[in-house]
């Protein structure tokens, strides 16, 4: 069951809503407001307040009788329409409708939807009688350039298409530009989403493979023959305690070496204060007695030139100067 209408209290912003409540009313109970005086009667009903008390009086107006002189006579209510255009010159407010338009220009669009910003400006543009004003220079243009961001109004002007006049025709664009934007920003966010999810799986990949990859070769090195060998892998860090005395961590304790290409505790060698060369005690690898003395090959002179007759000669006269 439909409701009835709320009562009018002679509010001039109240006028449409209440008008439409009794039109809705008279559209499911048509059969018994067949007449024109039935709804004005009906409507009537629901006055109260100031409204009210301006009926009470005005409705004296249409206590007549008709031309026969034995009908009786009685209220004969002027016509529906008729009726609105009364009530609302009666309570007509121009304060009220002032309060309205300032508030069809201070309504900005922001980061709400496009319908719902429109569909704010009309309610306020009729409580504001400015509904119909909707052509080309007129309010409700004025009002849907101010209110709406500038994003908006560039992308009409860089569009290439003519630019709207009226304003059923911003209205239009500002729609049809708001809804692309909303698939673009559901389609970035679904890509973004994508790719973010392959980005993770590529690391995990990547990190798996780290682990898997727990034996590496050796590289082959100058200093260990041009040989290859493959060694075990070792922690970043040796265990706990193994540390020499200045708090350098140790390698691999028991370790000596053992020859070339096999590795060499430097720590251990270092803390019993053995040579690194000769592994003996009582001096350091720079001072190592067995340390090869190695010579710049080019300041080594070799001539193997033979030995001539007159440098012989040369030789004898001098032995028998000496004599």
């Amino acid at each position: 069951m439909i409701r009835p209408p709320v009562p009018f209290k002679g509010k001039y912003d109240d006028i449409e809503r209440f008008v439409g409540d009794c039109c809705m009313y008279f559209e499911v109970f048509a059969p018994f407001f067949q007449l024109h005086s039935q709804r004005v009667a009906f409507a009537t009903s629901y006055f109260e307040g100031a409204a009210k008390d301006w009926w009470v009086h005005v409705q004296q107006e249409f206590w007549t009788g008709s031309n026969w002189a034995t009908a009786p006579k009685r209220f004969r209510y002027p016509s529906w329409a008729e009726f609105i255009m009364l009530v609302s010159q009666q309570f007509h407010d121009p304060a009220t409708e002032d309060v309205h338009e300032q508030r069809m220009f201070a309504l900005c669009m922001g980061k709400g939807t496009a319908i719902a910003y429109f569909n704010k400006l009309e309610i306020e543009a009729k409580k504001a009688g400015r509904r119909s004003d909707d052509q080309a220079r007129g309010l409700m243009v004025k009002a849907v350039r101010l209110g709406v961001p500038d994003s908006y109004t560039n992308a009409i002007a860089s569009s290439g298409e003519h630019v709207p006049e009226t304003y059923n025709d911003w209205k239009r664009r500002i729609l049809r530009i708001y809804e692309e934007r909303q698939k673009k920003w559901v389609f970035n966010q679904t890509i973004g989403n994508h790719h973010d999810n392959r980005n993770d799986n590529r690391n995990d990949n990547r990190h798996a493979g780290q682990t898997k990859n727990t034996n590496p070769t050796a590289t082959s090195h100058p200093k260990t023959g041009g040989t290859t060998s493959s060694s075990t892998g070792k922690p970043t860090g040796p265990t706990g305690g193994q540390r020499d005395a200045g708090g350098r961590w140790l390698a691999r304790p028991g370790t000596t070496y053992g020859g070339q290409g096999a590795p060499m505790d430097i720590g251990q060698m270092r803390t019993k204060g053995l040579c690194f060369r000769c592994h003996k005690q009582g001096h350091l690898s720079k001072d190592c007695p067995e340390k090869k003395d190695f010579r710049d090959i080019r300041s080594v002179q070799v001539t193997n030139e033979p030995v001539t007759g007159s440098k012989v000669e040369e030789v004898k006269e001098e032995k028998a100067a000496a004599v």
